[in-house]
């Protein structure tokens, strides 16, 4: 039976009281997020060079499919990691020059429309 609300609410202030009363610091007691966490990995530049080629070879999807080459790591963690880091990083580029004369050229044809501009 799953545990409501109002019962883990309950729990915790016995669990508080039990704390005060056997004078345990507040700093040092275990809290319901702190279980089972594992302490963070910066990401290092072999997984994202890896990361990178097995999207390029597989695609953006299917991330639980990526996990078993990385180790601790989950398919909601590549994709994260992917979506905000790599590919972020792979978007921040200066624009060419056609790209520049398109801008340009939609620009003076559409005036300050960006929106149109940019759907194009």
């Amino acid at each position: 039976k799953t545990e409501g609300r109002s019962e883990r609410r309950k729990r915790d202030q016995k669990m508080e009281l039990w704390y005060v009363v056997h004078g345990m610091p507040k700093k040092g007691r275990p809290t319901r997020s702190s279980k089972n966490l594992r302490p963070r990995r910066m990401w290092t530049e072999e997984e994202n060079v890896l990361l990178e080629r097995l999207v390029a070879e597989h695609g953006p999807r299917k991330w639980h499919r990526l996990e078993k080459y990385f180790e601790g790591r989950k398919g909601t963690h590549l994709r994260s990691h992917y979506k905000h880091a790599i590919e972020k990083r792979e978007g921040k580029r200066p624009f060419t020059p056609e790209e520049d004369a398109y801008i340009l050229r939609e620009r003076e044809r559409l005036g300050g429309e960006w929106s149109l501009i940019t759907s194009r």
